[in-house]
């Protein structure tokens, strides 16, 4: 919705060119056409300035409806003419002016009131572009970014809400709402402190659903394929659906699975088991992060050691490998050594004669 002021050719829009007013226009834009609705400035400040207005409200009133009459008989026959008559912000309305202008719209037979839909759908003027207005106030540059944030963490959280995430968060929508009203332009310093104040409070709903570490910062594991267990604690009165991130550094030892979309109860705290396999002993370096559907991270990432005193696939192969080799060379020996003792008693045999013993060795020696 836009005054016709800040359109290069708003003046189509409200019938003070052409043939007919249309309160539907099509703006251009750098990205393309846009589609809106166009507010009568003149009649918007007499409704806003009735109750204050030179011989009264019941001469503003009587100044609405003849510039509404003319803008009607202008109209080619046949055809109807659209107005969008929007009040200012700080309007002071009372029955006698405002409210006697609204009843107007419904009492006399060549006017009649509509939603804003049926403007929308109405026919549609040529506005122009947009017009900078000159020497107006802004809001402050260093706010908007806070509010911005604000808005982009909102965004976040929508997109993990189970259900109506526009009924869940309605109040923030208001809060955003509020925060960028244009009465903040004249006191940019209070402007600054309540969209500061804005983002604090959308960081701390963002931080009500996270990964709790475990005591000490350590976990360890059993067995080859024994899950990691995590506790999440959703404290939001709305269930989420979360995405668990959960990685180490250097895979070589540990696999980690991806358990995919999890639905957390709201008020509670839930456990989620996350299958691992480990293929060698040890300690692994770990981080886990919650985030929403779409990558948005929820509350803090922790880190913590995984320790492992189970044997995986590779430690139980170098065991055996080793094993074997060991047995491998007692064997060597063993048959060297017999071969041995046989060579020297068939040496010993030889050299003695027929009938006489041969004497051995002691098997330990005198001294």
């Amino acid at each position: 919705m836009l005054d016709a002021g800040g359109l290069s050719e708003g003046s189509a829009a409200v019938g003070l060119a052409g043939d007919r007013a249309s309160a539907h226009a099509t703006v251009s834009t750098a990205t393309g056409p846009l589609e809106a609705l166009v507010a009568d400035p003149t009649l918007g400040e007499v409704v806003g300035s009735a109750e204050r207005a030179p011989g009264g409200a019941r001469m503003a009133e009587q100044r609405y409806l003849a510039d509404l009459a003319l803008l009607s008989m202008q109209a080619p026959p046949g055809t109807e003419s659209t107005i969008l008559v929007a009040a200012p912000r700080d309007v002071d309305a009372g029955l006698e002016g405002a409210g006697a202008m609204i009843a107007d719209t419904a009492a006399f037979p060549w006017l009649r009131p509509a939603t804003v839909a049926e403007l929308a759908a109405g026919p549609s003027a040529e506005a122009g572009a947009l017009v900078a207005p000159v020497d107006a106030a802004t809001l402050d540059p260093a706010g908007l970014t806070d509010v911005g944030a604000a808005a982009g963490i909102r965004e976040a959280l929508a997109g993990a809400v189970v259900g109506d995430a526009d009924s869940a968060l309605s109040a923030y929508d208001a809060a955003i709402s509020r925060a960028t009203s244009t009465a903040w332009r004249g006191d940019p310093e209070a402007f600054r402190a309540s969209a500061g104040a804005l983002r604090s409070a959308l960081e701390r709903l963002r931080g009500q659903v996270t990964l709790l570490a475990p005591a000490d910062g350590t976990y360890s594991l059993g067995s080859t394929e024994a899950p990691l267990v995590l506790t999440v604690r959703n404290d939001l009165p709305i269930a989420v659906q979360v995405r668990l991130q959960v990685g180490a550094r250097g895979t070589r030892g540990l696999s980690i699975s991806d358990i995919g979309l999890q639905t957390l109860a709201p008020g509670q705290r839930t456990t989620l088991q996350v299958p691992t396999e480990v293929r060698q002993s040890g300690g692994f370096a770990v981080n886990a992060q919650l985030t929403t559907p779409d990558g948005a991270p929820l509350g803090d990432r922790i880190e913590l050691q995984v320790k492992s005193t189970a044997y995986g696939a590779i430690s139980l192969l170098i065991t055996f490998g080793a094993a074997g080799l060991l047995a491998l060379l007692f064997l060597r020996r063993l048959i060297h050594f017999v071969l041995r003792r046989g060579t020297t008693a068939q040496t010993d045999d030889a050299g003695a004669p027929d009938g006489a013993a041969v004497p051995r060795p002691p098997n330990r020696s005198p001294v």
